[in-house]
């Protein structure tokens, strides 16, 4: 079809807005076809413009929706696999360290017997090897059953899809196998070489002792002090370890916060944009353009109606142009709940929207709906979450010309009546197609984002599961250490609170040092997050609720409690003779 056809099709004025879909036989010139419509009818008198937009279907609200999800989803997918790739590289970094020094002397008797030293690292490279594979291999089977379980959880609310398949993808299986194992096979290399160097004689020995150097003071040494000093003597002599710690925990917790504060904005968005547009009790949609004031007032149980107008436009400001939505709102109206903020001469733009157009308070821009042309001085940038467009007041700038078309009101009811009994009366006024409640509206809103929720939740789940293994492999890995200094106490006479003592003090140093660096990150984590799952339909209003840093900070601690805990029983196993041979 030619452009002269195309506005030969659109050239007759309607009374109600209609849709034309239009198939091109070439694509390439869809823009240059755009403005030669959006031309035509701009040069039509002001009243006689009957085309209230002109789009392409990639930018259908449907389609976008549709393309947004999808990107969404591949995004996801990439933010919490790189986080835990890095945390399984820890837990993969202490785990043979562990190994490595339980078996000390059984790599030194390997040496003694003529292994060479690439048999011994090519041994423990198996070993972690096989290990991880065995983990690779049950998160290739549980992975694509799992995350799309719970990602489809969103898709089975907003879309009816078929049932819902679940495929292994091959190359990206084989190249995540790759990078893992190749990982695996560099940190055990640099674990095990400076062991597997040493010569036999050494290597049979009992590892040695780091020394600190001895200081002159003035102050008593207590057998109190003893567990504290010691700690702060360990933390510094076995910077490495203690740097491991201290991140490992500072992960933890920052996807804690991260999983929690995404939570809370999502919240905080939602309820901001409850507080400011969704305040009264009923929300109406109208299929005519007429008024229904007097029908709604006429309901049993409404206390107060409030029409106002809800039409597409296109806002424009210099060479930038946008489509969205504008809201023609009565003077002093009672359901716009802005803040500090009175609509009167000036509009009110969205943050999103004023991003898109590079305009900002005070800036004068230009919208165009119902075939008509207006402009506008900005008098507030609003940030919003969901209800996104400009609010102008049908008293000034002539805007009653837009008003004077009815599609939407707000509805207050008598606190003595059921809101769902009165939706059903007002759903069956001739014009009104969709009536919802406060608690439909809160429902939907939540519902554009239940997929990030879920994973969130999952995320959450994984944090907590993470700081358990984590905080266990590196508590492990410090008493194995430590277990010449556990025998010296023993022998000392000290009791087994008064050794596990030490081990607490060096373990919570180090966890709030951590804790304190994952509570700071947190936040910006969920920036990262949420940028990376922007959508047109929302702005995320980044903020961490207090309670949120609260509860990442006593489940990393409480974690860490209950792993030195079950460390405790291990200190009866320490055997002082064998604990305390000679390194000479």
């Amino acid at each position: 079809m030619d452009i002269n056809n195309i506005i030969k099709l659109l050239m007759d004025s309607y009374v109600k807005p209609n849709q034309y879909v239009i198939k091109l036989n070439d694509i390439s010139n869809i823009d240059l076809i755009k403005e030669k419509i959006n031309s035509y009818f701009m040069s039509k008198e002001e009243g006689k413009r009957n085309l209230i937009m002109c789009i392409d279907k990639d930018s259908l609200a449907s389609n976008v929706t549709i393309q947004n999800d999808i990107v969404q989803a591949r995004k996801l997918s990439y933010i919490f696999p790189t986080i835990f790739f890095f945390v399984a590289i820890l837990v993969v970094l202490t785990t043979i360290s562990q190994i490595i020094i339980k078996e000390r002397i059984q790599i030194g008797t390997m040496k003694a017997l003529g292994i060479s030293t690439a048999r011994v690292v090519f041994h423990y490279m198996a070993l972690s090897i096989d290990i991880v594979l065995i983990g690779i291999l049950i998160g290739i089977i549980a992975g694509p059953f799992i995350i799309p379980m719970i990602m489809n959880q969103k898709y089975a609310i907003l879309y009816t899809l078929p049932e819902i398949g679940y495929t292994i993808a091959i190359p990206e299986m084989l190249l995540s196998m790759a990078i893992v194992l190749l990982v695996t096979a560099l940190v055990t290399l640099t674990v095990v070489i400076k062991e597997a160097r040493l010569n036999p004689a050494m290597g049979m020995r009992p590892r040695e002792v780091k020394v600190a150097k001895a200081s002159r003071h003035d102050y008593k040494v207590t057998k109190a002090s003893i567990p504290i000093r010691m700690a702060l003597r360990n933390i510094r002599l076995n910077l490495a370890k203690s740097l491991m710690v201290i991140l490992g925990v500072c992960g933890c917790t920052a996807l804690l916060v991260c999983g929690f504060g995404i939570d809370d904005t999502l919240r905080f968005g939602v309820d901001s944009d409850i507080k400011n547009f969704y305040s009264a009790d009923l929300y109406s949609n109208y299929t005519s353009n007429d008024s229904k004031l007097n029908k709604l007032k006429a309901i049993s149980g409404v206390n107060k109606v409030e029409e106002y107008t809800t039409l597409p436009t296109t806002l424009s400001s210099g060479s930038i142009s946008y489509q969205s939505l504008v809201y023609v709102i009565d003077d002093n109206s009672s359901f716009l709940n802005i803040s500090g903020y009175e609509l009167k001469d000036k509009l009110i733009i969205t943050g999103k929207l004023a991003k898109k157009l590079k305009v900002g308070k005070g800036d004068t821009i230009s919208f165009q709906a119902l075939g008509m042309s207006f402009t506008g001085k900005i008098g507030l940038v609003l940030d919003v979450f969901y209800q996104h467009g400009i609010y102008i007041n049908r008293a000034y700038n002539d805007y009653d010309r837009l008003g004077r078309v009815k599609t939407n009101a707000w509805i207050d009811i008598a606190d003595s009546y059921d809101p769902n009994e009165v939706l059903k009366e007002i759903n069956n006024i001739d014009g009104i197609s969709n009536t919802k409640t406060y608690k439909g509206n809160v429902d939907l809103l939540n519902s554009y984002m239940s997929s990030i929720s879920l994973m969130t939740l999952a995320g959450k789940g994984f944090a907590i599961l993470l700081a358990v293994v984590v905080l266990y492999n590196l508590s492990l890995l410090n008493f194995r250490e430590r277990e010449r200094d556990i025998a010296t106490l023993k022998v000392l006479g000290f009791s087994k609170m008064e050794i596990s003592a030490s081990l607490f003090y060096e373990s919570i140093i180090l966890i709030l040092i951590g804790v304190g660096f994952g509570l700071l990150l947190g936040l910006p984590m969920e920036i990262l997050t949420l940028m990376v799952n922007q959508t047109p339909l929302v702005e995320f209003l980044y903020t961490v609720f207090p309670n949120s840093y609260v509860i990442s900070l006593v489940i990393t601690i409480g974690t860490n409690a209950l792993v030195n805990l079950a460390l405790v029983t291990k200190i009866n196993g320490v055997l002082m003779v064998e604990s305390l041979k000679s390194v000479e």
